[in-house]
């Protein structure tokens, strides 16, 4: 049983194994949280549980998307995420739209995105350990996705 949290600078997760008598929380308010949680977890049920965590998703050489299909303006109140065809694939740029993220977290990217599957692409931002994800959500009839989940939130395609 797990949940995780994020906002501006800060990140949370809480995992609980209760067969294994585990309830494990990590708060962290800089640097690189996740990289963090990945190490502190995978470390503590892999030694408690003998449960190894799952790597997080590799992107597939070879793999080809119609990327005119994602290109795209997705947003929420506080955030937009661009996807747009750059340098012979596709990128992805996150602005923030409130003063008060825009000051502390900055708009971040253009990034190169790299295909898992059809419905998940992978980025590397510098200085983070890990690879983020940008999950595309709800296909239409046309296979055009109207929606994206980036940052433990949903972004909706307003650009349709």
């Amino acid at each position: 049983i797990g949940h995780d949290g994020v906002t501006m600078g800060q990140n949370a997760y809480l995992r609980i194994l209760p067969e294994g008598g585990i309830a494990l929380a990590l708060l962290t308010n800089g640097g690189d949280g996740r990289a963090l949680y990945h190490r502190v977890f995978g470390t503590v049920f892999r030694e408690l549980a003998h449960i190894v965590p799952p790597l997080p998703p590799e992107p597939q050489p070879g793999l080809v998307v119609d990327a005119k299909r994602y290109v795209g303006r997705y947003a929420k109140r506080s955030a937009t995420v661009l996807v747009d065809e750059r340098d012979g694939g596709l990128a992805v740029t996150i602005q923030q739209n409130d003063a008060a993220a825009k000051a502390l977290l900055g708009d971040q990217g253009p990034f190169a995105l790299r295909p898992v599957r059809a419905d998940l692409m992978v980025y590397d931002v510098p200085g983070l350990a890990q690879r983020q994800m940008l999950h595309f959500l709800d296909f239409d009839a046309a296979g055009v996705p109207q929606a994206v989940h980036q940052g433990s939130r949903r972004h909706n395609r307003t650009d349709a």
